[in-house]
């Protein structure tokens, strides 16, 4: 996924590739900080040298503030989507070996009621 100023052209796409981001200053997290990302950032600097990196801290509301102020995409995820009033989470067609898979955390001990949750999203997810 990648957060686009509402005001720029790309916000109003469908899905975002690599190419679209050319001439592009977009915002990651520190190389380190999630391998997925690091995979990404990867293929940009090997293949993409039209597309430059600017490194921000892990993300907050000041990074998102930052993305609004600055105009720069910014590579997120999903769980950000509607987080900032000004930016607009978009589909990337990237490819599935930039996905970031999501799990389930729970205590050690859960109730009833969550073991029974987790039950139902092993059913769905075919585990």
């Amino acid at each position: 996924m990648a957060m686009i100023f509402l005001n720029k052209p790309l916000a109003f796409g469908l899905a975002i590739r690599l190419t679209d981001l050319y001439g592009e200053t977009i915002l990651m997290v520190e190389r380190g900080d999630t391998s997925y990302i690091d995979n990404l950032r990867d293929e940009i600097e090997e293949n993409h040298p039209q597309i430059h990196i600017h490194d921000v801290p892990p993300y907050d509301f000041n990074v998102f503030n930052y993305a609004e102020n600055t105009g720069r995409p910014m590579i997120s995820v999903d769980l950000w989507d509607g987080i900032h009033p000004a930016l607009v989470t978009l589909t990337c067609d990237w490819g599935k070996e930039y996905a970031v898979p999501y799990g389930i955390l729970y205590a050690k001990d859960p109730t009833e009621h969550v073991m029974e949750f987790i039950h139902v999203m092993e059913r769905v997810m075919g585990r």
